[in-house]
């Protein structure tokens, strides 16, 4: 019998801030994941002063082998040969020839292979252990015949109703999960005060940017009507530069496309008359002498 969700909620209180931690990143990495393993013996842990159901993992399963080695590795640091580790590996004296999971199995459950569903990672006083669920046999009738465990792997099925049943068991525990561990009121409480506290921040930096902004424009309006009036005159003067500028531009252009119009040549003195023809003319009186005052009568 699994224990109840009670007892995992208060086994999950007691944990500390480090073991929490570790229980999460090991859920995200191993929770839900399916894998073929081969329960072939049970063997005594003399730390524990009790026996462990023994699975060997299958050598097909290399990404699952690799999460585990990780996980194994971050709860050896955080017990350094404190606490007993139900995941072992081929190297390690006294453990099986492959990479195996020490777990409790219900007392039913008959040596063979299965598919087992990682269901979390389960802390105790000394131990640490994963906690499997049995989906389904594989093969279970040949699982008597040979003890190669590889053998029996190779001819496993595993039909697509199960794979359904695994998905929609993964969605209600994650969802149980979520409703049970985040949507609590203190979490509620939390966000509602880090929204309020957004918001308010929001609203003053909103105030402040329009406050210097509104300054600023007025600080540069007031340069720019500055640097018009000094500037006037010399962009005054410029502007006429370049106007008589393009306008003798044009008028070169002009003479260019016209052409040069050639001059009358200078008169010939030469080919003036000798004399002045007289016509009309009258002689002037003969001027009258008045007090020293010579006055001339032209009539």
């Amino acid at each position: 019998m699994w224990p109840s969700d009670s007892s995992i909620s208060s086994d999950m209180d007691d944990l500390s801030f480090d073991e929490k931690r570790v229980q999460i990143f090991a859920k995200q990495m191993l929770s839900g994941r399916l894998f073929m393993g081969a329960f072939q013996e049970k063997r005594y842990v003399e730390s524990l002063n009790n026996y462990r159901d023994v699975i060997c993992i299958s050598r097909e399963e290399q990404e699952l082998i690799h999460d585990i080695t990780v996980v194994k590795q971050r709860i050896d640091d955080l017990y350094p040969g404190n606490h007993w580790v139900g995941i072992t590996s081929p190297d390690m004296a006294g453990a099986p020839a492959s990479y195996s999971v020490w777990v409790e199995l219900p007392e039913d459950v008959t040596f063979g292979a299965y598919w087992f569903r990682i269901r979390k990672l389960k802390f105790r006083q000394n131990e640490v252990c994963l906690r499997v669920k049995i989906v389904r046999a594989i093969n279970h009738d040949a699982n008597h015949q040979s003890g190669d465990a590889e053998e029996v792997f190779s001819n496993n099925t595993f039909s697509s109703e199960d794979i359904l049943n695994n998905v929609k068991q993964n969605i209600n525990e994650k969802l149980h999960y979520f409703l049970k561990n985040v949507t609590t009121f203190s979490n509620f409480k939390e966000s509602i005060k880090f929204l309020f506290m957004l918001l308010a921040t929001l609203i003053t930096c909103l105030f402040e940017i329009l406050k210097h902004l509104s300054e600023f424009l007025l600080k540069f309006m007031n340069e720019f009507s500055k640097f018009l009036k000094s500037s006037a005159p010399i962009f005054q003067i410029f502007a006429n530069l370049i106007d008589r500028l393009f306008r003798t531009l044009c008028m070169l252009i002009a003479v260019l496309i016209r052409g040069q119009t050639p001059r009358p040549p200078p008169p010939n003195p030469y080919d003036q008359p000798r004399y002045i023809p007289y016509q009309n003319l009258k002689a002037l009186p003969a001027p009258t002498r008045r007090r020293g005052v010579i006055i001339e009568e032209i009539e």
